[in-house]
């Protein structure tokens, strides 16, 4: 055999060296390209389970939203010629709870003392309905453990 250096060249060994790092770097290769499609599927099915939540939970918004706010306005209207300090009141709670939903509902994380806020003009709108000695459960107001924690929007 011919002598390439000093050493001795085997063709054989180096056509199965070079065969088996070609491989190995097709296979790794191969494998990595395998695990991107995978993340990039999980990451996509995710997405859309996410989106399809988003859109079930808006959908439940837009059937629930006209039938509460038509009944807030009715019970307003019918407060405004009795009792205006009490129609003024209740529309100062719907325009909180309005304004709360446009603006604030669309954040991942509120203040805990803003959504409780939203749960009691909703209460109290939603309480309006009821007759006067109807008792409604209600939210302490012990503020100094509540004021600055987050919580996802409802």
């Amino acid at each position: 055999m011919p002598e390439f250096g000093g050493i001795g060249f085997r063709p054989f060994h180096f056509l199965f060296v070079n065969t088996l790092l070609y491989v190995c770097a097709i296979g790794t290769a191969i494998v990595f390209r395998i695990i991107r499609r995978w993340y990039e599927n999980e990451k996509r099915r995710k997405e859309q389970e996410h989106s399809h939540v988003r859109i079930e939970l808006q959908n439940l918004k837009n059937q629930l939203n006209p039938h509460f706010l038509f009944n807030a306005l009715n019970n307003i209207y019918s407060f405004i010629g009795s009792d205006s300090d009490h129609a003024r009141r209740s529309l100062d709670s719907l325009c909180e709870l309005l304004r709360y939903a446009l603006y604030r509902s669309d954040r991942p994380e509120v203040y805990f003392r803003e959504e409780v806020s939203f749960i009691r003009n909703y209460i109290d709108l939603a309480g309006e309905r009821l007759p006067d000695d109807t008792d409604q459960y209600g939210v302490t107001d012990n503020e100094k453990y509540y004021s600055y924690l987050e919580i996802e929007t409802m």
